[in-house]
């Protein structure tokens, strides 16, 4: 209780100094965060600027190429039909090698082992 009276106390004030004050408070729990891991990792909260994931999010989309081949081929092949009747996007036609009887697990890892044998 008196922890939280103490910080009520530093934020009153104009909104703007309230914003400041608060701000300086949360600058300095994130740089005892990135010091001490432990402590961050154990915590409930995670403490990050505004926007901090928006420069890796750019980055990633300056890098994208665009869809792989086989993803072309796949719209170039049922595009037309899926024009005209949309609801066939969602058909089974894509799930032909889908095994429900499989645990998904297994197929992921099949699925992969597949993919990591083609680009070998």
């Amino acid at each position: 209780m008196n922890q939280d009276l103490r910080l009520q106390s530093c934020l009153c004030g104009t909104p703007e100094e309230r914003v400041m004050r608060l701000d300086e408070h949360l600058s300095h729990i994130r740089r005892l965060l990135e010091c001490d891991k432990e402590l961050a990792r154990r915590l409930g909260f995670k403490v990050q600027p505004k926007n901090h994931g928006d420069k890796n999010r750019l980055l990633k989309f300056a890098e994208y190429s665009g869809p792989d081949n086989d993803t072309l081929e796949l719209l170039d092949t049922h595009a037309q039909n899926w024009y005209h009747q949309p609801l066939q996007f969602w058909g089974n036609f894509l799930a032909v090698d889908c095994d429900v009887s499989i645990d998904p697990q297994e197929q992921i890892y099949k699925a992969f082992l597949q993919s990591t044998h083609d680009h070998a």
